[in-house]
Order: C-alpha cells, then structure tokens, then sequence
C-alpha cells in the first residue's frame, strides 16, 4: 500500500458508497486501499454495470444496483457518450467536446433514478462509511437526494469541476459550499484531469472530511 494513503487506512472506513461506478474504475483503486471494506456501487447503464458485476463478481462484500441517483425519483434521460464515463443527465458543453475528441457523440437512453436516502433505507451500511460522487455534472442532485446519508459519512469524495464541462452543472466553489454547510472540510485532492492541449485543470477528486 502507498504510504500516501495510510491516513485513509486508519480513518476504519467499514464502508464504500460509489455513486457514479461506471466499469469499477474508482472502486479498484479504493478497495486496493480498502480491501476489507463493503463495495456498494450505483450504476445506471446496462453495459457498465455488467462490467462492474463481472469485474467484482469473486468479492464476497461487493453489492451494485443498476440506478442513477439525484433529487427526485422515475425515469430519466441520460445523454449515453462513446465514451461512457462521459455520460451525464446533463447536455453536454461544446467545451468538453474540444478538450476530448474520443468523446463527442452521444445518444439518448431512458434509466432508472432514485433518491440515495431512499434506497439506503434496504441496504447495510456500517459505519464509519465513505461516499464517492462522479455523475457529471448532477453532483448536487445527487447530495439533495441523499442528504442524511451523506452527512452521516466520514469521508467524500466528489469530481469537481473548474470549467462548466455540461449545461448548468456546478463548479467547485458551489460543492465547497454545499459540504462546508454540511460540517464537511475540504482536505485535498485525489487526482486532476488536464486539458491536453495546454495543460489546463478541469477537474479533480476533491476530498471532503467530517468535522469533528
């Protein structure tokens, strides 16, 4: 293990929410980190999803439900992306199609979506727990729909964005305030995202811990 992140080791984390899961790229790196905790992914597209189960199918502790989360509860559109860790509920900006030419089409696809507070209620969760936010964009649905849940975590973390990447998604100043008001610190990043051509930050895994 990375002596980085022996900090988070010691934190006891007993849980792992991963909201936005895709293929389990996020839940390979933290349950590296976390082998012992419990997997809990949400996903909401049918060929990541199969990817997910199959990829976490010999990990006794590993559960996923095929569902987006945000604020209110039905059927959604998605804008389904090429690349489909670029999928979002939300249009996407011409900004984001210049940055990355490997993810410019995109498709309309009906899913699932419920309120996290909701599903949470049939589910085991042992404390303390971590929650991970990457939905593109709907980051702030995500947390309205699941606010008991998320101010009872020890840890979350959230892709932030710094450019406006799809129509009316928040920048990281607006989740700073949204977790700040949750009695939540920022305490750093995991990794950026930089734009090829000039090196600029568009994003990042910021780090939100409880305060004590």
């Amino acid at each position: 293990m990375n002596n980085d992140y022996i900090w988070l080791k010691e934190l006891g984390i007993k849980t792992i929410l991963d909201i936005g899961a895709n293929e389990g790229q996020f839940a390979e790196k933290i349950t590296a980190i976390l082998p012992e905790a419990d997997l809990i992914c949400f996903e909401p597209l049918n060929e990541p999803f199969e990817k997910l189960k199959e990829k976490f199918q010999d990990k006794n502790n590993f559960f996923c439900l095929r569902t987006a989360l945000g604020s209110k509860e039905g059927k959604q559109r998605i804008f389904r992306n090429e690349y489909s860790p670029s999928s979002s509920i939300l249009p996407m900006k011409q900004t984001h199609k210049e940055a990355f030419d490997f993810a410019r089409v995109e498709y309309e696809e009906e899913i699932d979506i419920k309120k996290l507070d909701n599903v949470v209620r049939h589910i085991r969760i042992d404390a303390p727990y971590l929650v991970k936010i990457d939905v593109q964009g709907y980051e702030l649905q995500v947390i309205d729909g699941g606010i008991r849940t998320i101010e009872g975590a020890q840890l979350v973390i959230l892709e932030t964005s710094f450019v406006e990447l799809y129509e009316g998604s928040p920048l990281f100043g607006d989740i700073y305030n949204k977790l700040a008001s949750m009695n939540f610190r920022y305490v750093g990043s995991f990794e950026q995202l930089f734009r090829p051509r000039d090196g600029r930050i568009l994003q990042q895994d910021s780090i939100f811990q409880k305060s004590i």
